[in-house]
């Protein structure tokens, strides 16, 4: 096989993986984005039924976890290293 042949199979091959990781990392965060929303949404529908209801909210339904600068602080207090 002569190299440039074989240059441009290796270069097809390379840009089809770079096509394939930037669909795949663009589709992933869409699919994270639309779960977040369908979670937040849950949420505030189980809070609105509950009203209805004339129920109390449901305790820590509205939590969101700590990100990670709270993490490191809580960490600090703690006397655990960074």
């Amino acid at each position: 096989m002569d190299f440039f042949l074989l240059h441009l199979i290796f270069c097809n091959f390379y840009n089809l993986y770079c096509f394939y990781i930037t669909y795949y990392i663009t589709d992933q965060r869409e699919c994270d984005t639309a779960i977040n929303k369908l979670r937040s949404d849950l949420k505030i529908k189980v809070n609105e039924l509950r009203d209805l209801e004339l129920t109390p909210p449901v305790p820590g339904l509205m939590l969101e976890p700590m990100s990670h600068k709270e993490m490191n602080a809580i960490g600090q207090i703690l006397g655990r290293s960074v």
